[in-house]
């Protein structure tokens, strides 16, 4: 696992640029709906976020898409978290998924 001291702006910019999963969400320009929620990819400011619309529930979040490149990291310092570290995987990655 490669370590990160931390990813400012540009780095996560570039990051996501050189993931081909992301460019490839960004250019199919792709939403997706299914039993009234929306799903979504937008770039705003050069950093590209996955957006989930919930109508029914009056929700929407907004997420950071998370290159490859730092997905395991980002799960270990979850996990490492005070609160993180009694959790299973599965709600480690509800966490991530609700912070990030």
């Amino acid at each position: 696992m490669e370590r990160h001291g931390g990813v400012d702006r540009e780095q996560l910019i570039k990051l996501q640029q050189e993931d081909p999963r992301i460019q490839e969400l960004v250019d199919a320009d792709r939403t997706s709906r299914r039993g009234g929620k929306v799903v979504s990819f937008e770039k705003a400011r050069g950093i590209v976020y996955r957006r989930y619309e919930d109508p029914g529930r009056n929700v929407s979040i907004k997420q950071v898409m998370l290159p490859k490149s730092l997905r395991e990291y980002v799960m270990s310092v979850a996990q490492d978290t005070l609160t993180g570290a009694l959790l299973e995987i599965r709600r480690t990655k509800d966490k991530v998924l609700s912070n990030f």
